[in-house]
């Protein structure tokens, strides 16, 4: 666990400024959504923990590089491992991922 600050940005339903994260006894992805889901309260207060969809990457990283946090149960320490303690969070609801995913490849095709 650790204390290190993290900068998190919801990427739908609507885009949000960046805002920042505790890790303090944050030990898994899972208690990551829950943090983050009390940190953007009201926004994500329809959503359930599972539901919220979060992409790491290293801050210098463009936000399509970034990575899926695939398992709930994967530790805070080993996504510090590999994306560093600079990384970053982006956080998605179920309703607004298409959109972000769409966009994404039309810029890719163009």
């Amino acid at each position: 666990m650790s204390s290190l600050q993290i900068w998190v940005k919801l990427m739908s339903p609507k885009e949000t400024p960046w805002t920042q994260v505790s890790l303090e006894n944050i030990r898994n992805v899972d208690n990551l959504k829950a943090a983050i889901k009390n940190r953007m309260a009201p926004k994500l207060d329809m959503y359930a923990i599972p539901d919220l969809v979060l992409k790491a990457k290293k801050s210098s990283e463009d936000n399509e590089e970034a990575v899926e946090l695939t398992d709930p149960r994967e530790l805070i320490t080993s996504v510090q491992r590999q994306f560093y303690d600079d990384f970053e969070v982006l956080v998605f609801t179920p309703d607004g991922m298409y959109p972000y995913v769409l966009l994404s490849l039309l810029q890719l095709s163009t």
